[in-house]
């Protein structure tokens, strides 16, 4: 099929997982696992890369981390917004769409042996500056709104966006 092994391997966990065989079912452990499994993809990236090539790629590399933030953020917002959102929807949904996935982009580039070229240091300080910028835009919002800073209160307030107004404990 001459496809990435990035393709097979998500083809196999739509397989096996729960909306096909249901082989292998979310839980605890499984999510102790993967958050482990994504550290070590880290690492090993980290591994590969030069400090020195971070380092040449730093300007092109924020400029096109803001780029890659910015894009993703107004083009989101201003869909949104057509679609009747409120602000604060239309700014998070911007906010979903532009989070880099550092891992993905990590272990495509170690694929194609890439990663510790001028490229591969470029795309991957660009994907944690952008990832950093999305970060940062959340906590601005959850420490205006006096929010706390956590996955349980991102998923309260998803819900709460998508109508369900039902008092959440915090």
């Amino acid at each position: 099929m001459e496809q990435p092994p990035l393709v097979g391997e998500l083809l196999a966990g739509l397989i096996i997982g729960p909306s096909m065989l249901a082989l292998v079912l979310p839980n605890p452990d499984l999510q102790v696992l993967s958050n482990l499994a994504v550290f070590f993809l880290m690492f090993l990236a980290g591994l590969q890369m030069d400090a020195r090539e971070i380092r040449r790629a730093g300007k092109s590399a924020l400029v096109i981390s803001i780029i890659a933030f910015f894009i993703p953020l107004m083009s989101g917002m201003f869909t949104s917004l057509l679609f009747g959102l409120t602000t604060i929807q239309s700014l998070f949904m911007g906010l979903l769409l532009s989070i880099t996935a550092v891992p993905v982009s990590a272990m495509v580039l170690m694929q194609f042996g890439i990663l510790n070229s001028r490229l591969g240091n470029t795309v991957i300080t660009a994907a944690v500056v952008s990832t950093s910028d999305n970060y940062n835009s959340h906590i601005t919002y959850c420490t205006r709104h006096r929010a706390p800073l956590s996955n349980r209160y991102l998923l309260l307030w998803v819900s709460r966006l998508q109508g369900d107004d039902r008092p959440a404990e915090l």
